[in-house]
């Protein structure tokens, strides 16, 4: 027992300077201090985990332990929905009176998941083979799977695969209340890191417990099991903030898109988050299809090494199923790894299978389907426990059909191969080549004093992910700012996001600033609107750093910011000609006021909330009136026969239109009359009555109040 434990020891020293060696060759000297941030603005995910981070350390301790209100202001937000791994920001908030004020537990984290990952990797071989040199070689498979380091790029808490091993590992215990204990840890454990791979652990869980009920049938042992994972699971939850968010505003769109791919065990080509598709093999081509439309979130490349293995074990299989040969491991008494492999592959393919670029089914769900599965909508990554299942049997089975030195021999020339295939991909990580800094720098001197003089730094246009979050990161993660709405979360109560909105919007209408409150303007449409309705105002409005700042009063505005704020003009809408109108083309929505809202990628512009408005200038030549036509849909139904619309132009009331519903529900042209005026631009207002919701409607997750959908204008001077 004693030279067990020396031995364990050993390899337990071996794999934390393995895991400090790969962290540094990961991040670069530089990166390692505890003080070191700017490898956070890199573009990805990775951004918002360190400001989740910054505002929940700034934070009074609250209940839930996890909420962080301030980062998203009006509405219920938590440290696990910016994915800034709850285990250690809850930890070290203890101490944030002895902490730094830049401070980061994020180099620990990495580090964390390359141990574990590279230990619970031995662990399981070593538990199979009782090898030590045998089990090291193959550990390394692990360390390098290009799943992981790829996550680790992107998506610091979902590195933490390693649990996913550690779930494999507690399986070969013997005493079933170890298991149990150990399962009901890690399942609440994962609630620290991700949903995602408490999920993931949860349906493992599931399966394992439903294999031994089916055995031994003992059903009531089952119920007990499962009961108790789900009680205390819930409770890390609640504790944690997770339901401070209903769960059907968890739901969003990317179900059968966030996939896997049936060629992706073999596709070394994701899209990465920042745009590029970049490699990981030195020798296999792209496969065409690979990486579109979200199915980055299905990489699962094998690596070169890590296709022979998985080809070794496949012929095995099949051998074995179909009694050609006596395999060493018996597949068909493993009944539940054969579920998991089963379940996971399913889910993790979506109900859109495609092999490459060909599509081969893709079924059309129920609404009422579809909400739950979006809920876990980047199924791609639920194939996590089968990649790694197919690494573990694999190597045990090569093993188990060689003799020791043969084994190890076949083992250290596939993984000398999977290292050079892979370090295509490898070296894309090296010294912080994926953490490179691409934030925008502010550096005039008045965000230093709005952020300390004026507690909440918003947007003017308050949604999740917005177009101001990554120039604005520098200074949301400076600590100075006290709340903000500029936020990027992974969940977030769209519907409360929406009705903050429409009330910032209503204050705006009726000239009324929020006292305390600096707005970032998010674009330029915003920007003329806002000039409009506050020109008899005292409200600043300055332009630093290519970015336009509402202030509540004028101290801080210069002449300089006065001259450019004149240069903003309406755009001239020219007379006779079609515009059509799109929310994601600047050019196609430069006549936007306040209060519109993207077609879910389509073409057209949704109105959303109580009044959207258009604002335009026109050539002077033109007569004593003219006519602005709009192409437009209403949103009713059913459920919602009628749409009730006061059309204002310049604050006067022009035209009330009301839509009623029949089974057509087409696009309609309406024409509205708009009379000369002495002013240099026309202001056309929509009062929308009574717009409702997709998601009241139960027809869809959309939680935006959607009034008229309008996909075109034309002037002219004739009726």
């Amino acid at each position: 027992m004693n030279k067990e434990r020396k031995n364990f020891s050993v390899v337990f020293i071996f794999y934390l300077v393995l895991a400090a060696i790969i962290t540094w060759l990961t991040l670069g000297l530089e990166n390692l201090s505890l003080t070191s941030t700017k490898w956070f603005f890199n573009g990805t995910d990775i951004t918002t985990h360190y400001i989740g981070w910054v505002f929940f350390k700034n934070d009074i301790w609250r209940f839930p332990i996890g909420a962080t209100p301030n980062y998203g202001i009006h509405i219920a937000n938590s440290i696990v929905f910016s994915d800034s791994i709850p285990l250690l920001a809850i930890f070290f908030k203890v101490f944030k009176n002895f902490l730094p004020n830049n401070f980061q537990y994020f180099s620990i984290w990495i580090f964390i998941c390359f141990f574990l990952q590279s230990l619970f990797g031995y662990l399981l071989l070593y538990h199979y083979t009782k090898n030590k040199i045998y089990s090291l070689v193959g550990s390394i498979f692990f360390t390098l799977a290009p799943i992981f380091i790829f996550r680790l790029g992107m998506h610091l808490a979902l590195g933490g695969q390693w649990i996913i091993l550690s779930a494999f590992y507690i399986e070969t215990l013997k005493s079933q209340k170890k298991k149990n204990f150990y399962w009901i840890a890690i399942l609440s454990l994962s609630t620290f890191i991700h949903f995602y791979l408490t999920a993931t652990l949860f349906l493992m869980f599931f399966i394992f417990s439903f294999e031994k009920m089916f055995k031994q049938k003992n059903y009531l042992y089952f119920i007990k099991e499962m009961s108790l994972a789900i009680f205390f699971t819930t409770l890390t939850m609640f504790i944690l903030g997770y339901f401070d968010l209903p769960v059907v505003q968890s739901m969003s769109l990317g179900y059968g898109v966030s996939k896997l791919n049936l060629l992706g065990l073999f596709d070394p080509y994701p899209i990465d988050a920042l745009g590029g598709i970049k490699s990981w093999s030195n020798f296999l081509p792209d496969i065409p299809g690979m990486g579109v439309l979200g199915e980055f979130e299905g990489f699962s490349y094998l690596g070169l090494g890590g296709i022979f293995l998985f080809l070794f074990l496949l012929y095995d299989v099949l051998k074995s199923f179909f009694k050609i040969d006596n395999s060493t491991i018996k597949y068909k008494s493993k009944l539940a790894y054969l579920i998991l492999v089963l379940l996971f592959s399913l889910w993790s393919i979506s109900t859109n299978i495609s092999l490459g670029n060909i599509e081969i089914l893709d079924i059309t769900l129920n609404k009422y389907l579809y909400g739950p599965l979006s809920v876990l909508r980047s199924t791609g990554r639920l194939f996590w426990p089968v990649y790694y299942l197919i690494f573990i049997a694999s190597i045990v089975l090569i093993y188990r059909k060689y003799k020791i030195k043969k084994s190890i021999y076949i083992l250290v020339s596939l993984l000398l191969l999977q290292i050079v295939d892979t370090s295509a991909g490898l070296k894309q990580y090296l010294f912080s080549k994926k953490f490179i800094n691409q934030s925008k720098q502010l550096n005039d001197p008045i965000w230093n004093e709005i952020s300390t003089k004026y507690p909440s730094i918003r947007t003017t246009f308050f949604t999740n992910s917005g177009s101001l979050f990554k120039p604005m990161a520098n200074l949301l993660a400076s600590g100075k700012v006290k709340n903000t709405d500029i936020i990027h979360v992974g969940r977030y109560d769209r519907s409360k996001t929406a009705e903050t909105r429409y009330k910032l919007f209503d204050d705006f209408k009726n000239k009324k600033f929020p006292i305390n409150t600096v707005f970032i303007i998010d674009n330029n449409y915003h920007l003329l609107h806002l000039k409009h309705l506050f020109k008899n105002k005292n409200i600043g409005f300055a332009y630093r750093d290519q970015t336009w700042i509402m202030l509540p009063d004028s101290r801080l505005v210069t002449a300089k910011d006065r001259l450019s704020l004149k240069k903003v003009v309406a755009n001239k809408l020219p007379f006779n000609e079609k515009i059509d109108l799109d929310f994601n083309n600047k050019t196609k929505k430069k006549f936007l006021g306040i209060g519109w809202s993207h077609n879910l990628g389509s073409k057209g512009i949704w109105s959303e909330g109580n009044f959207a408005s258009l604002i335009f200038s026109v050539a002077e030549n033109f007569g004593e009136k003219f006519y602005l036509e709009i192409e437009c849909k209403p949103n009713i139904s059913r459920k919602n026969p009628n749409l009730l619309i006061n059309v204002m132009v310049n604050e006067k009331s022009t035209k009330i239109i009301n839509f009623k519903y029949n089974d057509k529900n087409n696009f309609e042209k309406i024409k509205i009359e708009i009379e000369k005026s002495d002013k240099k631009y026309f202001v056309v207002d929509f009062l929308i009555a009574n717009a409702r919701s997709p998601l009241s409607l139960m027809q869809s997750p959309d939680g935006r109040r959607l009034g008229v959908l309008l996909k075109s204008i034309y002037l002219s001077e004739k009726e």
